[in-house]
């Protein structure tokens, strides 16, 4: 009678390796996921504020936007922009050390204004996506191609029908 040995063969433990390596390459996955849809969350969150501050500069200067971009509350928040937001910037021939882009209607007396930045989860064929807030308390999640079209001439975050 043979004696069995105790203990995995090397089918075995490659088996098992393998099945923590493909569970490890979903968990993964899931995880950049998730941490990119965190970072667009903060960066709606910051536009939002941006948003707030630029209404509270609106009645502190009179009722004008003019010289918001020299104001303290932006230059707090415009550089808190996430690395990969800044990429996309690069990418798309934005100069990314100017972060969080805001424009102000250029008259005498400005009302509007529009700021913007790109998301940083992955596009849906149409490029980039950005999420912009204006003025008039409009905001607006869309494909960065439709930003020369209509938001910039009009200082509007809404879709034209």
């Amino acid at each position: 009678m043979m004696k069995k040995e105790k203990g995995f063969t090397l089918i075995e433990l490659l088996v098992v390796v393998a099945i923590i390596a493909i569970l490890s390459g979903i968990a993964f996955i899931s995880i950049q996921g998730a941490r990119l849809r965190a970072f667009d969350t903060q960066i709606r969150s910051e536009l939002s504020q941006i948003r707030s501050n630029a209404e509270m500069y609106y009645y502190e200067a009179e009722g004008e936007y003019g010289d918001y971009r020299n104001s303290s509350g932006w230059e707090t928040i415009k550089n808190k922009i996430p690395g990969c937001s800044q990429a996309i910037l690069a990418e798309q021939g934005y100069d990314p050390s100017n972060v969080y882009q805001l424009e102000i209607e250029d008259v005498s007396n400005p009302q509007n204004y529009i700021a913007w930045a790109p998301l940083c989860s992955e596009d849906d064929g149409e490029g980039a996506r950005i999420y912009c807030v204006d003025a008039r308390g409009n905001s607006l999640e869309t494909s960065m191609g439709y930003l020369s079209d209509y938001i910039r001439p009009e200082y509007d975050c809404t879709e034209e029908e």
